[in-house]
């Protein structure tokens, strides 16, 4: 029988994501110091919740009566970029996990765990590498979700003004 013994010292909400994650790892699992597997469920939670927030924004944005004005066409073409963004994250960070755990399994197989010195400097190596490598993916993805806040916020300029010109010049914010 497979086993996972995880010492987690904070975020219990996390405990079941980062568990189901080494479920076929025949050793026992320590977190100690900086563990890039936890990272990596950390930045992904947070990534997501700003990419559904976006696009739940964007799909409830509304850009008028007639689907093929140029302002719905965008939309749509939005929507399908940050898609399209997500899912190429998706893939990355599946891979990235699936290199994380393996690495971190032979670590623990060939240093014991995390009361060895090189055990914990490998940790801290990969901890580097894992940063290292989702810095670049980060950046893009928060690029794709700066288009869709851009284009809802000219949106929102567009409303208010004309609402400004039905008041009068009376300011509605």
């Amino acid at each position: 029988m497979k086993m996972c013994l995880v010492h987690i010292s904070h975020r219990d909400g996390l405990f079941l994501q980062v568990v189901s994650a080494r479920l076929y790892c025949d050793c026992e699992v320590e977190y100690a110091g900086h563990d890039p597997e936890f990272m990596l469920t950390e930045v992904r939670r947070t990534v997501y919740k700003e990419y559904e927030t976006v696009r739940v924004e964007l799909e409830e944005s509304d850009c008028g009566s007639d689907a093929s004005s140029p302002r719905c066409i965008e939309q749509r073409s939005l929507l399908e970029d940050l898609w399209d963004a997500r899912f190429a994250l998706d893939d990355f960070l599946c891979e990235l996990n699936v290199s994380i755990v393996s690495r971190m399994r032979d670590a623990y197989a060939t240093y014991g765990g995390s009361a060895n010195a090189d055990y914990a400097r490998l940790l801290n190596e990969l901890w580097s590498d894992t940063e290292t490598q989702l810095k670049p993916y980060l950046v893009t993805f928060r690029e794709h979700l700066a288009r869709p806040r851009s284009f809802m916020d000219n949106m929102f300029e567009g409303v208010q003004s004309t609402v400004k010109g039905f008041l009068g010049g009376i300011s509605v914010c």
